[in-house]
């Protein structure tokens, strides 16, 4: 008999789960909070687990030992279907993962996947040593940017195009006499793409430029 770990803070969803998977054959063990599902799988394991916000109300050290614990049930072939707020913590446990936005799933795929969605959508930092106003007067009329950010001397794009274009514009950019001291794609992270699919970049359609630089 297969064993399914439940962990849930609402009773009425933990037994609601347990009724029907009891039914099906299964064995269920019922947790409500992050310690309790943890006290357990210190000592036992689990086919499969079910976890609502694993990590909610753990102090930093447990939520370390969690995760661990998690990353080798895992890696022993295990599957954990789990539901989090916490993105950082998914990218580092899932391999596949799915965006819910007002009920609807918007985004869904392996980590390989998304991490490569992620790398082509971050926006594009560029460090301006001089001829700043040029750099931006040949930014604006980009067709692959989509909002610029003025941060000192550092520039930061929302930028559609894939490297053959990042290569082409830092090339206009020498040509043009802007000495360049940095040109790269920001780090990316599962929040910053959250944030973007989900139309709450704040940069969105914003020229922040045109405020600091008099263009």
């Amino acid at each position: 008999m297969q064993t399914i770990l439940v962990c849930d803070d609402d009773k009425q969803i933990v037994e609601a789960i347990d009724i029907y998977l009891t039914g099906e054959g299964y064995k269920v063990i019922k947790t409500y909070d992050g310690y309790e599902a943890l006290e357990y799988l210190e000592n036992n394991t689990a086919d499969l687990l079910i976890l609502d916000e694993p990590a909610s109300g753990l102090d930093p050290r447990t939520r370390v030992e969690y995760t661990a614990i998690l990353k080798e049930l895992r890696d022993q072939g295990k599957t954990l279907l789990v539901s989090s707020h916490i993105l950082s913590e998914l990218s580092e446990l899932c391999t596949s993962i799915g965006i819910i936005e007002q009920g609807r799933t918007v985004l869904q795929g392996s980590m390989d996947q998304i991490f490569a969605r992620i790398n082509s959508s971050n926006p594009l930092l560029i460090s301006i040593f001089s001829q700043k106003e040029k750099a931006l007067a040949i930014l604006k009329s980009h067709p692959c940017v989509q909002t610029i950010a003025v941060q000192g001397d550092e520039i930061k794009l929302g930028f559609l195009g894939d490297r053959q274009d990042e290569a082409l514009l830092l090339q206009q950019l020498i040509d043009a006499d802007v000495m360049v001291s940095s040109f790269m794609r920001e780090k990316g992270s599962l929040e910053s793409l959250f944030m973007q699919i989900t139309g709450h970049e704040e940069e969105r359609a914003v020229l922040k430029h045109e405020m600091e630089s008099g263009i």
